[in-house]
C-alpha cells in the first residue's frame, strides 16, 4: 500500500496528473479505500486544473462523502494522514512505477479472459480485442527500426 500512497501523493502535483491521467491511472491499481480517494482526486484536478495538497484532497473528499460512518471517517482520516506523510516520488520513478502497474493489470485482465474462455464462460475473443484496442497506444514497443535499401538500385 506504501506505493499507492506515494503515487497517490505524486498525482497530486497537476503537469504529472495531466501527463499520466485516465487510461494510465485506472482505478484497479489501488485498493477499495483509496480508489474513492483517487476519484476524489481525479475530481479535483478536472475541477480546479491546479494541483492540491493532502488537505485540499481530504475537504473535498469529506465535502463529497457526507453519508460515511464514523468508523469509515476514521479509517479515512488515517489514511489521509498516511498520504500527508508521504513523500511524493521523482516524476521518472512515478512513470515507471505506474507504467508497470498498468501492465500488470492489463496482463490480469487478459489472463482472465483467457481463463473464462477455457472454461466455457465465453464463446469469442471480442473481449480480448476490446483490451487490445483500448490499450494499443500503451504497448507499443519502443524500437528503432532500420530498414535496409532493397531497391533495383543498390544491387
Amino acid at each position: 500500500m506504501m506505493h499507492e500512497l506515494a503515487l497517490l501523493r505524486t498525482m497530486m502535483d497537476k503537469d504529472f496528473y495531466d501527463d499520466h491521467k485516465g487510461i494510465r491511472f485506472p482505478d484497479k491499481l489501488f485498493t477499495k479505500d483509496l480508489r474513492k480517494i483517487k476519484q476524489t482526486l481525479e475530481y479535483a484536478m478536472e475541477k480546479y486544473e491546479q494541483s492540491v495538497t493532502p488537505a485540499t484532497l481530504e475537504a473535498l473528499f469529506f465535502a463529497n462523502n457526507g453519508t460515511l460512518t464514523t468508523a469509515n471517517k476514521e479509517v479515512f482520516r488515517d489514511l489521509f494522514k498516511k498520504i500527508d506523510r508521504e513523500t511524493a516520488l521523482s516524476k521518472d520513478v512515478a512513470s515507471d512505477v505506474l507504467s508497470k502497474l498498468f501492465q500488470r493489470v492489463v496482463g490480469e485482465e487478459v489472463a482472465n479472459i483467457g481463463i473464462d474462455y477455457v472454461n466455457g464462460k465465453l464463446h469469442s475473443m471480442e473481449a480480448l480485442r476490446n483490451i487490445i484496442s483500448s490499450y494499443q497506444d500503451d504497448f507499443m514497443p519502443n524500437l528503432k527500426v532500420e530498414w535496409d535499401d532493397i531497391s533495383m538500385d543498390t544491387y
